[in-house]
């Protein structure tokens, strides 16, 4: 019985003693930029009475966390004993490694806020740092200050690589990381060209009722030399588009956020739709990708195929096997050391035009993939015989560059040519009696024109036969 009591005593007296800093949250529930400082170091699992002081500054951690407008948003955690009124400034360098992998560190002074406290335990927002945007972000902590005097002398190295909430990783040391000092995001729309605009000396314009292949590429160079890209890790938030376009659409026309949002905004039209995926990370490691497109092209149907490399060093790029290959990198190769392919979407035609009266008009619908939010997040290479494995620093892109793949479908254009003009000749007679006289006179001189080429045409070819028919008759 007496030792029942004294448990009793001792639990009362330890529910006491740590009321005020009982647990109440878990890393999976909280979202520090709203949350108190004792919930925030609980699901840190910095929830430990030694940080708890009323003699002394003891820092404690720094966190990240995007808010609800996805801004990335910067806290430190310390014990304070001083005034929670006064201006305090922190001291941090944000320098990386360079291209021989030093670190030149070099502290600015950036300002705290004030966010919350429990007892002495602080929670202060970090503002004014300058690289929120990268992938991967360096902090090396030097020092708390109060009316420029430090009270809180640190050492203390962050790396946060990630650009969700869900997917940030903290280290406490130093990692290797590699600058992305240039890149690009293009896609090379695969697929046939239509022949109806590349009869009139259009080109490379996309046809009605054709499927094509976007074949998404990431162009980059690094602040150092690489031998050898073993694999790359890339991240982006693809999104699914219809869009009506009026007129002639190019196979390589780029339909941005930007371009969608201005069609839309601007009532361009009803169809222009925009739906956005779940944020897509991929490895990529040397290989190659099959890409498809396929032609329909007056009832035919014919499938083409290429096989591309995932993984291209351009500085060995060889522009002697250009000729023929739709995937040309000529103009890449001049800026960029890699190219790597990272992803392919396919993208629809459906022709959609015609009125209340029963005439074609040249519209159609195109339906196809965008990318935005691309970074390059991590690099696998070897150089002078050593592996790295070293975590980007890059920016997420949301802009992204077109470029025609086309290639021939090896069918007879002469013969196709013509169709088109017999087609042409029927439908303008049709519309004759509707036209003013003067034009119907010129529609009727076009296809008289047209009829009389189809005619030498056809005597051109008949003509062998007819000779040989005539020798034969007069043997």
């Amino acid at each position: 019985m007496l030792c029942i009591v004294i448990v009793l005593l001792l639990t009362a007296g330890g529910e006491i003693l740590l009321s005020a800093f009982a647990v109440r949250a878990s890393a999976a529930d909280i979202d520090i930029t709203s949350s108190s400082v004792r919930d925030d170091l609980a699901s840190m699992e910095k929830d430990h009475l030694s940080y708890l002081s009323s003699q002394e500054n003891i820092f404690i951690s720094m966190a990240q966390y995007y808010d609800g407008e996805d801004v990335l948003r910067t806290y430190v955690y310390f014990n304070y004993i001083g005034s929670l009124d006064a201006a305090l400034t922190i001291s941090i360098s944000t320098a990386v490694m360079d291209g021989e992998y030093n670190i030149t560190d070099h502290a600015e002074m950036y300002d705290l806020a004030f966010v919350d406290n429990e007892s002495t335990w602080v929670k202060y927002e970090v503002l004014g740092l300058p690289n929120l945007d990268n992938v991967t972000r360096r902090y090396k902590l030097e020092g708390i200050y109060s009316s420029s005097v430090s009270f809180l002398d640190l050492d203390e190295v962050f790396i946060f690589h990630g650009i969700t909430n869900e997917t940030i990783e903290v280290f406490h040391q130093e990692v290797e990381t590699i600058t992305i000092t240039e890149k690009e995001v293009h896609f090379f729309c695969y697929g046939e060209e239509s022949k109806w605009y590349d009869f009139w000396g259009l080109d490379e314009y996309l046809g009605y009722g054709k499927k094509y292949t976007d074949a998404w590429y990431i162009f980059f160079n690094t602040d150092r030399h690489i031998d050898e890209l073993k694999e790359i890790e890339i991240t982006f938030v693809p999104y699914e588009y219809r869009v009506q376009v009026l007129g002639p659409a190019k196979m390589n026309m780029a339909f941005t956020e930007d371009v969608l949002d201005e069609r839309k905004s601007a009532d361009f039209d009803e169809e222009t739709t925009k739906t956005y995926g779940s944020r897509t990370v991929v490895t990529i490691a040397p290989g190659t990708t099959r890409v498809s497109a396929s032609d329909n092209w007056w009832g035919g149907y014919q499938t083409k195929y290429q096989d591309i490399e995932n993984v291209m060093d351009l500085r060995e790029y060889d522009l002697s096997d250009s000729e023929g290959n739709p995937f040309v990198f000529a103009e890449q190769a001049k800026k960029y050391t890699w190219g790597v392919n990272f992803l392919t979407s396919e993208k629809t035609t459906t022709f959609k035009g015609i009125n209340g009266m029963g005439v074609p008009l040249d519209t159609q619908i195109i339906e196809g993939t965008g990318v935005c939010d691309t970074a390059i997040i991590r690099l696998k290479y070897e150089v002078n015989g050593m592996v790295k494995n070293c975590y980007a620093i890059d920016v997420p892109t949301d802009d992204f560059i077109g470029n025609s793949a086309e290639e021939d479908f090896e069918n007879k254009e002469w013969w196709q040519k013509i169709v088109a003009l017999l087609m042409l000749g029927i439908f303008v007679s049709l519309l004759g009696p509707f036209l003013s006289p003067i034009l119907t006179a010129f529609i009727q001189l076009l296809w008289f024109a047209v009829k009389a080429l189809f005619n030498l045409i056809l005597w051109l070819v008949l003509f062998p036969f007819r000779l040989l028919g005539r020798l034969f008759r007069d043997k």
